[in-house]
């Protein structure tokens, strides 16, 4: 089973790294982390890696959501969204 994480970001950068750095520690890890940010300032230090990447779309979470789906959906069996104001 392929697991797709997706997080939709705004101004949030350390949260979102924090986030990522948990999930590193769960049994199973996501086989792909996406974040889906407005521009480069959203995700601050992050550094892509191999199962990270990061996107752009334009602000706010519908929109930032489906660009993430439009990404995933065809090579993933689960998504899941973590918003970054937990």
């Amino acid at each position: 089973m392929r697991i797709v994480v997706i997080f939709p970001t705004v101004g949030r950068a350390q949260i979102v790294k924090d986030a990522i750095s948990r999930l590193s520690r769960q049994t199973r890890r996501p086989d792909q982390i996406l974040v889906v940010a407005t521009g480069p300032a959203d995700v601050g230090d992050l550094v892509e890696q191999p199962d990270v990447s990061v996107v752009y779309a334009e602000k706010g979470l519908c929109s930032q959501r489906n660009k993430g789906l439009a990404l995933s959906r065809e090579n993933s069996d689960l998504i899941i969204f973590f918003d970054d104001d937990f």
